[in-house]
């Protein structure tokens, strides 16, 4: 084994701290790295991308417009599964292996996270969030956390209430929306809405702030908290 995968491993291998505030390192991974290495540790489902990437943009079309998902969303996928018994993901186009090298990463694949599967739902990724946001120029369906939130958050919690920072609509209870981090503006996780806008903000003003304000569906720290660890692979 070469000494840059022992490496990358060992970085794969680091768990989010017990106490205090979420490390650095490994948030830097998870959003740098964790996209271009997993797929190695994955085995391949072939002939499911098209009914999958159907329902991701139906997710997607609450949000976007049309010529905004066309331009926006990857057009080839692919499926990587048994990273995790019933959990797989939907891998689109990515940067190049230039621009990943340049990062001091030595790739196994290049490719961009997309999509999760598990329990039989299909959720965007982070990652396609926050690239559509950045294609698109708009923040749509999400809420900016507060920092004690953030922290929250990416331990597996729901969003509540009093963590809410600022809320991008549209969205209704029950959508799936972003969880952003009000420092970098990066994606943080997916949720789903436990109320609207407008539910949100009366609860706030009666003081109701321990309500859940959104369901953590997956975050950054899910990845490491979930996927099988690589020293278990046979």
């Amino acid at each position: 084994m070469s000494t840059d995968l022992i490496e990358d491993q060992a970085f794969y291998n680091q768990k989010p701290r017990p106490s205090g505030g979420v490390s650095l390192d490994v948030v830097k991974y998870l959003n740098v790295a964790y996209n271009y290495l997993v797929g190695f540790f994955c085995l391949y489902d072939e002939g499911r991308e098209g009914a999958w990437m159907e329902d991701l943009v139906k997710i997607v079309r609450k949000i976007f417009r049309e010529e905004e998902i066309e331009r926006c969303i990857p057009k080839n996928v692919r499926i990587s599964c048994n990273i995790y018994p019933g959990i797989c993901l939907l891998i689109g186009d990515g940067p190049s292996e230039d621009r990943i090298a340049q990062l001091g990463i030595k790739p196994l694949f290049v490719g961009r996270v997309v999509g999760v599967t598990f329990e039989g739902e299909i959720y965007p990724s982070p990652w396609l969030l926050e690239d559509l946001y950045r294609c698109t120029g708009k923040i749509r369906s999400a809420i900016e956390a507060a920092q004690q939130g953030v922290k929250a958050f990416l331990y597996g919690n729901d969003l509540l209430v009093a963590s809410v920072n600022k809320i991008h609509g549209p969205f209704k209870k029950g959508d799936i929306i972003a969880i952003i981090d009000p420092v970098d503006g990066s994606v943080i996780g997916v949720a789903r809405a436990a109320m609207n806008p407008g539910e949100i903000e009366r609860a706030r003003s009666i003081g109701r702030l321990v309500d859940v304000a959104a369901k953590n569906i997956l975050d950054l720290g899910w990845f490491l908290r979930v996927l099988k660890p690589v020293e278990e692979w046979d």
